[in-house]
């Protein structure tokens, strides 16, 4: 990253919190890493992470499927999947 973290109280309306800030948010959005820092050296996961680890829930203990929302089946749980009917697929 270009800025440092400023470890100004939040909300801050510094552009060091700014920029920081702004970096941070694409950070999460965009980067390939499982998680990153925020501005007090928290660690969070990232989009990436947090597919990844849903991801490996599916593979390790499987899901839960269900007949389509078309029928008002609704998805309870993290592992439940909902199937197309039109087109018998989940």
């Amino acid at each position: 990253m270009v800025t440092t973290p400023t470890k100004n109280p939040a909300p801050g309306n510094s552009l060091g919190n700014l920029l920081f800030n702004a970096e941070k948010f694409d950070e999460f959005i965009t980067t390939y890493k499982y998680s990153c820092a925020d501005t007090f050296g928290g660690i969070y996961r990232t989009i990436y992470g947090i597919n990844y680890d849903a991801m490996q829930g599916m593979i390790k203990y499987g899901y839960i499927t269900k007949k389509s929302s078309e029928i008002g089946a609704t998805l309870d749980t993290l592992d439940t999947v909902l199937q197309w009917e039109g087109k018998g697929e989940y």
